[in-house]
């Protein structure tokens, strides 16, 4: 198949954009009431990817300002999901990690939005799309790839 056969990513990307929203808002229901909100999920989620971050670099990872976050981290500090440790050598420096805690809730948060993911791919998809999916999501895995990896060059 030469390149010209191939569909213009301007025919995908609408499909695949209104998929991916509706998914991630689908799965962002998920959400129990006793778990922290949507902002401070991404925090620790990108803790657990990160293993350390400082609040600027956290911040512009999501593309937030600092002091927008300020809440977010109290509240996770006080929840006990994160603790901030002063750099040694520059006491200005306070890098953010997850605690046993802030780890628990997030694969607890994952573990419902996995099972919520799961119950509407039975649900909603019979076994031959099934089947397409898996033969699709190398490809999907890919593009989210891709993403994380610009998303990371940019902060």
């Amino acid at each position: 198949m030469n390149e010209s056969s191939h569909p213009p990513v301007q025919s995908l990307s609408p499909g695949l954009l209104r998929a991916v929203l509706h998914i991630s808002h689908y799965l962002r229901d998920a959400r129990k009431p006793d778990r922290p909100g949507p902002t401070a999920m991404l925090v620790l989620g990108i803790l657990h990817r990160r293993k350390t971050g400082t609040a600027s670099g956290i911040a512009k990872e999501l593309g937030v300002k600092k002091q927008s976050l300020t809440a977010v981290l109290k509240q996770l500090q006080a929840t006990g999901c994160i603790r901030k440790e002063h750099d040694g050598e520059d006491g200005r420096k306070v890098a953010l990690s997850l605690t046993a805690q802030g780890e628990q809730t997030f694969r607890g948060d994952m573990q419902t939005r996995k099972a919520r993911l799961e119950q509407l791919m039975e649900s909603a998809l019979a076994p031959q799309d099934r089947a397409a999916l898996a033969t699709l999501l190398p490809v999907l895995e890919k593009l989210a790839d891709a993403a994380l990896a610009t998303d990371r060059e940019a902060g």
